[in-house]
């Protein structure tokens, strides 16, 4: 019983996520108690104490949260008192950066426990220069690591943050229609200073495209055309419209719902580039609409160009 009362102290203490601890009252504990005590020192790996760290000490009360907390003294000392003997408690030690669990039966007596905890790492200075792709400086641009630390640009396009050790991936949020940049990454080791300058691509525009032919002879639908793009034109798509009955030809060649058909791209991801759709179909009025899309997924706007084309036998 008094080994599963403890694995629920446990499981209570892992819950009180890092950083979730309200200020606690400085100096540590020191009150005289006839009841059990818990006490020690909390150190980092050197043997230095901590003149910050807390402790979070549990028990169980069924449902109810039972937790009070209690602050390391200048010299890294803690003391926990008015134990009840016999009852099962858990104590988290945390310091910012690592935290400890150490679950446990009070007795009468003074129980001794010394915790190691790791020390935070340095933080390290990342500084850099935002510009244009024409290497002109981007002022009031905010640039983003983790999606959790930010620095403006100053009116020279510079700026400079400290940050946690690790991996970052780099955002940089500008005031024009493109509002969001992605930047790559920046690994950064602890207390360093490092620059990472960020040169901002071309804004990607809209790709264009036309119907320049088309025909309907043989019992066959055949269309043409260029398209262009900043960026290169990934692949050109059709939708044919069967203006009698007001349905759209599908890829298996039945009719329904608006559906976008593959055309033949004579050159992938070039800036420029001509196509070609062909299909066999009834003799009738058909319409055929453009859609191009460039090598970042970015389609021509609407309205798209629009072809109608007889077919006849």
């Amino acid at each position: 019983m008094r080994s599963t009362l403890r694995t629920i102290l446990c499981a209570v203490v892992a819950v009180v996520g890092l950083g979730a601890l309200p200020p606690a009252a400085t100096g540590a504990d020191t009150d005289t108690s006839t009841g059990g005590t818990l006490a020690g020192t909390v150190l980092d790996a050197s043997g230095t104490p901590f003149d910050s760290a807390e402790v979070l000490l549990t028990q169980d009360c069924g449902e109810a949260f039972c937790g009070s907390y209690h602050a390391v003294d200048a010299t890294g000392q803690y003391a926990i008192t008015d134990l009840v003997p016999g009852a099962d408690y858990c104590a988290r030690f945390y310091n910012g950066a690592n935290e400890q669990t150490f679950c446990f039966t009070a007795t009468a007596d003074v129980l001794v426990h010394d915790v190691t905890l790791a020390r935070a790492a340095p933080p390290a200075t990342i500084s850099g220069t935002v510009t244009d792709v024409g290497g002109s400086p981007v002022a009031g641009a905010h640039v983003w690591f983790s999606g959790s630390y930010d620095a403006e640009t100053d009116d020279a396009g510079h700026y400079e943050i400290s940050l946690p050790p690790g991996e970052h991936a780099v955002e940089v949020w500008l005031t024009t229609a493109r509002p969001m940049v992605p930047a790559g990454v920046v690994v950064v080791p602890p207390g360093v200073t490092e620059t990472f300058d960020i040169r901002l691509p071309a804004e990607n525009r809209v790709p264009d495209g036309a119907i320049t032919w088309a025909r309907g002879r043989h019992g066959r639908l055949v269309v043409g055309g260029r398209a262009a793009d900043d960026s290169g034109v990934l692949k050109i798509r059709v939708a044919v419209l069967d203006r009698a009955t007001g349905k759209w030809l599908r890829a298996n060649g039945r009719w329904g719902g608006y559906t976008k058909l593959r055309a033949h791209v004579a050159r992938s991801k070039a800036p420029t580039t001509t196509w070609r759709f062909s299909r066999k179909l009834p003799r009738g009025s058909y319409g055929v609409s453009l859609v191009v899309i460039d090598d970042q997924r970015v389609r021509n706007p609407v309205p798209r160009p629009w072809r109608p084309v007889r077919v006849r036998r």
